[in-house]
């Protein structure tokens, strides 16, 4: 039964890891748009997060319901009954590596997931340093802050698309590593 629990705990923490590179592409994404203040409670992390990280866990968690990949996950529960025999010794070096292979790659998707986002707030405030050396009786990150926030809103409507994409096939071939 322990080593059940120990199964079930494991592969059920890989999921949530992998889950958790909308998280830190959300987190990441607020901070480049000036929306790292706004947070609410994110019922997919069990956390506070910001605004963006947790409309995009949702958003997600529907379109995993919606293109039926919560049958895979289903799937993997039934194949790890195959993988790992009941009774046997939990391979715990294995689920370690997996668990290292999936916070690496997690943060590699969260990264490309944001990574518009990244440039974009590369350069604006590269822009907005030089207009604030030019002028530096006006206080222009008061006057810039809203624009910022409109241009990252107008980038994130744009992007939603391509970024929840990418994420579904992170997540469908991570998913993949339980079914053999």
């Amino acid at each position: 039964l322990v080593m059940e629990l120990g199964l079930g705990i494991a592969i059920g923490l890989t999921v949530r890891l992998v889950m958790s590179a909308l998280s830190v592409a959300g987190t990441a994404i607020a901070f480049q748009t000036g929306l790292a203040f706004a947070q609410n409670v994110d019922p997919a992390q069990g956390v506070q997060s910001a605004i963006f990280a947790t409309f995009m866990s949702m958003t997600a968690i529907t379109l995993i319901f919606l293109t039926d990949l919560h049958h895979l996950l289903i799937a993997a529960i039934v194949e790890s009954y195959t993988m790992f025999q009941p009774g046997n010794v939990i391979p715990v070096g294995e689920f370690a590596e997996v668990a290292t292979t999936t916070i690496a790659n997690s943060f590699r998707v969260a990264i490309q997931i944001s990574a518009p986002f990244l440039a974009f707030g590369l350069l604006f405030y590269l822009g907005v340093g030089v207009l604030a050396r030019l002028m530096p009786q006006v206080q222009i990150f008061f006057v810039i802050m809203p624009v910022n926030i409109f241009l990252g809103f107008v980038l994130f409507a744009l992007l939603l698309a391509v970024m929840i994409r990418m994420f579904i096939g992170y997540f469908e071939s991570s998913i993949q590593i339980f079914m053999g």
